[in-house]
């Protein structure tokens, strides 16, 4: 013997009529007759990452370097050209040909710089030091890195010149990287091709 009982249920909804549907949400309007999304996703505890794309939070960068010699043996700053784009996306703008030295940011952030520019002394017994820094929209100078050391006698004759920064910047600011030899006698240091790499990175 099977018993059935059927037992007829009232559902109240909250904001709407006990007796009807009224205020309730659909499953079949997929959240689209929510009164006020905004105020939904706040009441969620969701930021600001709820409606931005998901490709807008990854790693943006590019990453430039040197494949010729390029003359580093100055006292006064030099900028490296940049000849080669070995990876580029859109945050960024840099032309290997015309004013090859510049990184341009597209947008407003907070920005890493990191890399090293490889040195060679040709000169005999040339005894080389140089330090670099990161040069803002041609004229502001961050804080110089001194290093690398070059005694161009029994094979000790490449260095690595060090860069490290983080700068806030602005839509449309370029960025350059400047060497400048310290030490004080004279003799010829050139990049080492294809050794020199600059990452620019938009953390934030």
């Amino acid at each position: 013997t099977v018993n059935a009982e059927f037992v007829e249920y009232t559902i109240g909804v909250q904001g709407g009529s006990s007796s009807s549907l009224s205020g309730a949400l659909l499953a079949g309007n997929n959240l689209s007759d929510l009164l006020n999304a905004s105020t939904a996703r706040s009441n969620l505890g969701l930021g600001t990452a709820a409606t931005t794309a998901a490709t807008d939070y990854g790693v943006r960068f590019i990453v430039v370097g040197v494949n010729d010699a390029q003359s580093v043996n100055g006292t006064s700053d030099t900028a490296i050209n940049f000849n080669t784009s070995d990876i580029k996306d859109s945050n960024f703008t840099h032309s290997t040909s015309t004013n090859p030295s510049r990184i341009t940011v597209v947008a407003d952030g907070r920005y890493k710089i990191s890399g090293f520019i490889s040195v060679n002394g040709t000169t005999s017994n040339y005894r080389y030091t140089a330090r670099a820094a990161v040069k803002i929209n041609g004229s502001t100078t961050r804080q110089y890195i001194d290093s690398g050391y070059i005694r161009a006698a029994s094979g000790a004759n490449e260095t690595s010149i060090n860069v490290m920064d983080i700068v806030d910047l602005s839509a449309d600011d370029y960025i350059e990287i400047v060497v400048a030899r310290i030490s004080s006698t004279n003799g010829n240091a050139v990049t080492t091709a294809d050794k020199t790499k600059i990452i620019v990175e938009l953390i934030l």
